[in-house]
């Protein structure tokens, strides 16, 4: 015997619609958005020791506060002399690689010649606001040796996820 059951509209007790929670549902974990930016085809020469932004952001606003929201960014860097280049983001003006020398991806050459290397970075992040956020990357080299993030060749590309907490 199967049961079915009609109705027009569920209310919770003060007259709004009910949201998963109220209704017992468990949406933690869940994906409910994703914000994705192609860089514009240009290529950034850094040769700063300090981070400078490569124009590569993305904006996102979080339905909670308690949401995370994971960062995915990818790009190809060409440096021609070798050194070292520290890749990190930025959440509106937090550097989420904190430390003078500490990234999220690094570009190493030992050899003190050329590299060429596609490179990415994962990281889980709490902003707790329901406001509009800005990732952006950032970039610099050791020892002011200059390197490119090459659009050219591969468009560096950041991918917001917002993930229920």
């Amino acid at each position: 015997m199967t049961s079915i059951i009609k109705v027009d509209q569920i209310q919770t007790l003060a007259g709004a619609a009910p949201t998963a929670a109220d209704l017992g549902i468990n949406v933690t974990g869940s994906v409910l958005q994703v914000v994705q930016t192609i860089s514009n085809a240009t290529s950034k020469v850094v040769s700063s020791t300090s981070y400078i932004s490569a124009t590569t952001s993305a904006l996102i606003t979080p339905s909670s506060a308690s949401s995370k929201i994971l960062v995915q960014w990818s790009g190809h860097c060409d440096s021609q002399v070798g050194g070292i280049l520290y890749v990190t983001a930025y959440r509106d003006a937090l550097n989420l690689g904190t430390g003078a020398n500490f990234s999220l991806a690094r570009m190493h050459d030992v050899g003190g010649s050329r590299f060429l290397v596609n490179q990415s970075f994962i990281l889980l992040d709490a902003p707790n606001t329901t406001s509009s956020v800005s990732y952006t990357i950032y970039l610099k080299m050791q020892d002011g040796v200059t390197c490119s993030l090459r659009d050219d060749i591969l468009l560096s590309r950041i991918v917001l996820t917002e993930i229920a907490g």
